[in-house]
């Protein structure tokens, strides 16, 4: 064992409570963070869980994360690649994000293209989800909302996949995409047709 001396000058050993000697802290202690992956190709092959934060309520989840897409290509063997950002514990959290974070003729696209993930995890189509608070809403960011209300809010129920729960929601809010084409096979492209 190597020795250290520590010398602060004004310092005495007898001004101090307790001495106590820490053993080095090694790397493997800290908590490493995962990574999202930023392809989608099925629900085989996505993350079943995370031990990151949701973008939008900043909780920890259980539930299988939730990306928003980006974009949607389909490839030479008529499988379907989607470029994703995000992680969220709810279709309604990324619904939120998508809302506060781009603009409209973007949302809209972002919203289609959510719908269509969806269809891709439950094999159900869905015309809209519910709308989660803001985070900034929530009491530990000075709003009035707990987080058991912020669940109650957004009809936090789950849906296996598999068999690994996500979250899932009754569509209650249609009129903003009753607006945008039913039909998402507009925003599926050919390989060398992407939209950034």
């Amino acid at each position: 064992m190597t020795n250290y001396f520590l010398h602060l000058n004004g310092v005495f050993l007898h001004d101090i409570p307790e001495v106590s000697i820490h053993e080095s802290i090694k790397i493997s202690d800290f908590i490493t963070h995962d990574k999202i992956p930023t392809i989608f190709t099925s629900i085989d092959t996505w993350k079943r869980q995370t031990n990151l934060k949701c973008w939008n309520c900043c909780r920890r989840f259980q539930s299988m994360p939730i990306p928003i897409v980006n974009n949607i290509i389909t490839l030479e063997d008529g499988s379907v690649s989607m470029s994703t950002i995000g992680n969220f514990c709810s279709f309604a959290c990324a619904r939120r994000y998508i809302t506060d974070t781009y603009p409209s003729d973007l949302s809209n696209r972002y919203f289609i293209n959510l719908k269509f993930l969806y269809k891709k995890m439950t094999g159900k189509k869905v015309d809209t989800f519910p709308l989660a608070p803001n985070r900034t809403q929530l009491v530990k960011f000075g709003g009035t909302i707990t987080l058991q209300e912020l669940l109650e809010t957004i009809h936090d129920t789950h849906v296996q996949i598999g068999d690994t729960p996500i979250d899932q929601f009754e569509a209650i809010d249609s009129e903003m995409l009753n607006k945008i084409t039913e039909d998402t096979s507009e925003f599926i492209f050919n390989q060398d047709e992407r939209i950034y």
